[in-house]
């Protein structure tokens, strides 16, 4: 869709589901054909009108890293599946699972829970298949109501630290809302532990459905929220689909997806520009015509709404698949990229030698000096064209500045930017950006901190969050597939 037309659709679409926030609130009880949530970037914006803090995103892009180093492949019956690396601590002690929720820069949502309803700050994990909240005692992040009427005890554990109570949530689409009973399992440090220090949070896992790939990265021994909500018959679907709307927020959506209604918004838009001036025109009118144009041109299937790709890659349990082309100002510069799809990394991971021909494609780019040499600089004026291939289609990435707030307090550069690279220590602008695609080691080089023997992502790409922006995206855990759809 043109530029304008898709800036006023997110501008229509943002305001429409931020009701979700307010629809539980209701108390009615019906069922729903999906479920909607907010979901926010906690702690705001990655990058803004400042400069690039390259201290700052070298410690970033070590944390991501990380992540992915924590799993590596095994032989499972007769298939290659990721699982998590044993670690001398054990799991009467794993740290890794109650460090998990309430850090800066992670994508969340607010699930209402209860009675009231109160709401808890819930982490997406897109690597793990694990539903859970953490109790600490710090203080600190987004802690779960014991004490509410809905909940039940049950001192059963599902893992050494964790017990598995239930609890009451509350689910809504954009007409109705529901409440249905889960098992929601609590997490708890030790007392000597120093996880007591720990933020208090939950973690909604949406990582793939195989059985053999989900029992091999999950830790504890429950179900998965989305699994509970197809088993109480509340959603029929097994699929989630995300989207972004900006740098700040968007949507996660169980059991459908946003497709019909950026539809609706985009031909409304469309609609209502095209009635300007026209003294017919009314509200009853316009919904008219908006009702026939969808008729006429909507796919009612889903296996229509979207260009899909299957899951591919070297092991099973991760959201992984073949890119068929990557393409800059018109080019195709790259084919057949293996890439990892997880919204909570802020930048797009390319492997070196991809990394160095996407910015020799732009022209004017270099890489920075050690120790920032994995991130390249490029003339914030040029602004490239860059765009994914998925099934014939192509879908935009960085390529625009993004809507209003964006362009006023976004970054220089555009959303291929992290910030301005300073001139010395003066903080005058160099004229340079420093670039959203980051040049990654993983699979490469061990460190003391991180290992990379046997995660076989080596040359493998990370699409992380700026591949989410106006994009809409389902993952389809049934047929094992990704399906791709321009909002």
């Amino acid at each position: 869709m043109p530029g304008l037309e898709s800036h006023l659709v997110i501008r229509f679409l943002l305001p429409l589901f931020m009701i979700l926030g307010h629809l539980s609130l209701l108390g009615a009880t019906q069922l729903i054909t999906a479920a909607h949530l907010t979901i926010h970037r906690r702690g705001g914006a990655l990058a803004d009108r400042e400069p690039a803090n390259l201290t700052q995103l070298v410690d970033l892009l070590h944390d991501v890293e990380r992540r992915y180093s924590r799993v590596k492949r095994e032989v499972k019956g007769n298939k290659l599946v990721r699982s998590w690396r044993a670690r001398s601590t054990g799991a009467t002690n794993d740290e890794q699972l109650l460090a998990e929720p309430g850090k800066e820069g992670r994508w969340y949502t607010n699930l209402p829970v209860g009675p009231q309803p109160n709401t808890i700050e819930v982490d997406l994990d897109m690597l793990s298949p694990d539903f859970y909240t953490v109790q600490t005692t710090s203080g600190k992040g987004s802690q779960y109501n014991v004490f509410s009427e809905t909940h039940v005890p049950n001192d059963a554990r599902v893992h050494p630290l964790c017990k598995h109570p239930s609890d009451t949530i509350h689910l809504t689409d954009l007409k109705n809302t529901t409440s249905v009973t889960i098992s929601l399992p609590m997490c708890s440090p030790s007392r000597s532990s120093r996880a007591t220090l720990f933020k208090s949070g939950s973690v909604l896992g949406l990582s793939p459905s195989s059985s053999s790939s989900s029992s091999s990265l999950s830790r504890l021994d429950s179900p998965p929220l989305l699994q509970q909500l197809l088993s109480a018959e509340l959603l029929t679907d097994d699929i989630f689909s995300l989207t972004l709307l900006d740098s700040t927020s968007g949507i996660l959506s169980l059991g459908g997806t946003l497709a019909r209604q950026a539809e609706e918004a985009s031909t409304r838009t469309q609609v209502e520009m095209d009635s300007i001036g026209d003294p017919a025109a009314t509200t009853e009118t316009i919904s008219g015509k908006v009702n026939d144009r969808l008729a006429a041109t909507f796919p009612a299937d889903i296996e229509d709404q979207y260009r899909w790709a299957p899951i591919r890659g070297a092991a099973e349990g991760w959201w992984t698949t073949l890119l068929p082309g990557l393409w800059i100002n018109g080019l195709k510069m790259l084919k057949n990229q293996p890439v990892l799809l997880d919204i909570q990394s802020p930048f797009i991971l390319a492997p070196p030698l991809a990394a160095r021909r996407i910015y020799e494609s732009i022209g004017g780019c270099s890489r920075l000096a050690v120790p920032y040499d994995m991130f390249w600089k490029f003339p914030c004026l040029n602004r490239p064209k860059i765009m994914l291939e998925f099934g014939g289609w192509f879908f935009p990435l960085m390529s625009s500045q993004g809507g209003h707030d964006e362009a006023v307090w976004g970054p220089g550069g555009g959303r291929l930017s992290l910030g301005k690279l300073s001139m010395g220590g003066n903080g005058t602008s160099s004229g340079y950006c420093v670039g959203r695609v980051v040049e990654t080691r993983m699979g490469l080089q061990s460190r003391e901190d991180i290992d990379w023997e046997g995660s076989g992502l080596r040359d493998v790409w990370v699409l992380g969050e700026p591949a989410f922006w106006g994009v809409g995206v389902v993952f389809d855990r049934q047929r094992q597939r990704v399906g791709f759809r321009n909002y």
